[in-house]
């Protein structure tokens, strides 16, 4: 999920260059092999995401009323989104990957 940080901060880019299609993401996951996260302690991952994330937030809080309505074809699916939608999206992907923490977690 830190990874994924960046390239939502390249999305909202591409939303405010009213790029046509967003961004694509690394479906081969290279910037999370090549982090090590199970070198590191999950407080600094948590530390990671929480500054990327805040960082997102930050950005989407400064959008104004025109900015938000902007649309970009999302690369994977296919369809036309708003930035809500995108965010919406951002944030299903994200309880996806919190449950499947959960499940490991509860096993340790």
């Amino acid at each position: 999920m830190v990874d994924l940080e960046e390239l939502g901060e390249r999305r909202i880019r591409d939303f405010l260059k009213r790029a046509e299609i967003l961004s694509p993401a690394d479906i081969t996951n290279r910037a999370t092999d090549e982090a090590n996260y199970n070198l590191m302690e999950m407080k600094e991952i948590l530390l990671k995401f929480r500054k990327a994330r805040e960082s997102l937030v930050n950005k989407l809080e400064k959008l104004k009323e025109t900015e938000i309505q902007l649309t970009s074809i999302h690369p994977r699916l296919k369809q036309k989104m708003r930035i809500i939608d995108w965010i919406y999206f951002m944030c299903e992907h994200d309880d996806h990957h919190l449950t499947s923490i959960r499940k490991i977690s509860a096993y340790k």
